[in-house]
């Protein structure tokens, strides 16, 4: 009697074992997994970017990859997510040229005021002439370049209208933390008050500050709009953003995965198409809001926001240092390239 109880004891053992050695034996999931992170708005580009790229992995007949999204700042701001990147904590992110220059400081020439003529310009310098050099100094801080983004141009807002540089000296201006938007700041003679953008709204509300520089996307998305009715169009910098991902875990990875990521994301190209799309349509939806007021410069006040901050670039290259002066002539090479080219077309 009691060998048989010690054989009814252990038999529902070794079947439970012989069942977990048989799903051990079972397909593994070998897919690559990938944490992204972002800071977006449910319904832009820059949220259906990400979406489609999950999707697009997903549905490939063979799925090298399984995507993890935290695009709505579930990791913080954009410090918090390229600390994370840099660890490993998730593989893949998009960050504003704002955010990375906190790691590459020479990405603040970009956003140097006036620098650039046009978005075509921009487009042609950024991928023919910046691209290997910005590569290198990435990857030197554990980040590696998968492409460029698209934010789109910044201009000023203010609660009260400011078409000229002297009607914003001595007014408190929100800046974030990146010495290419302080410069600008610096050569309004503004007050500038570096906060993180969460703390825009409220601090319009109590006074804190008066305006502060944004593209056209947030002011229109973020409820700016409703606490400082007055978008000046100075288009002074232009946020091209950029698509990175940890170094070390991207060299890993197999030839065959990483060219799966490149071509499930969208082309940049495309992303270019749709973010502008996007602006231009906010654009138009602020032009019809009664309660704001969207300023055109004329050709006269356009060069006094010019005038005023012609010396910026070159303080700029001197602050930031490191390769900062090669890169501007890497930009001015650029340029002379393109207008030659437009010159035949």
């Amino acid at each position: 009697m009691k060998a048989l109880l010690n054989r009814c004891l252990v038999l529902p053992v070794v079947l439970v074992i012989l069942t977990a050695s048989l799903a051990a034996c079972g397909p593994a999931d070998s897919r690559e997994r990938v944490r992204v992170l972002a800071v977006t708005v449910p319904g832009t580009p820059w949220h259906d970017m990400w979406v489609r790229f999950a999707a697009n992995a997903g549905d490939l007949t063979d799925p090298l990859i399984e995507v993890e999204l935290f695009v709505l700042s579930q990791f913080g701001p954009e410090e918090n997510m390229i600390a994370n990147v840099r660890r490993n904590r998730a593989q893949i992110s998009g960050l504003s040229l704002q955010g990375a220059s906190q790691v590459v400081p020479e990405l603040n020439l970009l956003l140097a005021p006036y620098l650039f003529e046009s978005q075509q310009e921009l487009d042609f310098i950024l991928d023919h002439y910046l691209l290997d050099a910005y590569s290198e100094l990435l990857e030197e801080q554990g980040l590696t370049i998968i492409q460029w983004a698209d934010v789109g141009w910044t201009h000023l807002y203010a609660r009260q209208p400011m078409l000229y540089p002297d009607q914003v000296r001595g007014h408190r201006l929100r800046t974030s933390r990146a010495s290419g938007a302080r410069i600008f700041g610096r050569a309004l003679e503004a007050n500038q008050i570096v906060l993180p953008f969460t703390d825009v709204i409220p601090s319009l509300q109590t006074g804190l500050i008066d305006g502060g520089q944004s593209g056209v996307g947030m002011y229109a998305m973020a409820g700016i709009a409703s606490e400082a009715p007055h978008l000046m169009l100075t288009a002074h910098a232009y946020d091209a953003g950029l698509i990175v991902a940890n170094a070390s875990w991207w060299h890993g990875l197999e030839p065959a995965v990483r060219s799966q990521i490149r071509q499930t994301l969208d082309p940049v190209e495309q992303t270019r198409v749709d973010v502008r799309d996007l602006i231009d349509r906010l654009e138009a939806g602020l032009r019809a809001n009664p309660a704001v007021t969207v300023h055109d410069l004329d050709e006269g006040q356009r060069s006094a926001w010019r005038e005023v901050s012609r010396d910026a670039t070159d303080q700029l290259i001197e602050q930031i240092g490191g390769r900062a002066a090669e890169i501007h002539d890497r930009i001015l090479i650029g340029k002379a390239a393109f207008a030659e080219r437009l010159s035949q077309e």
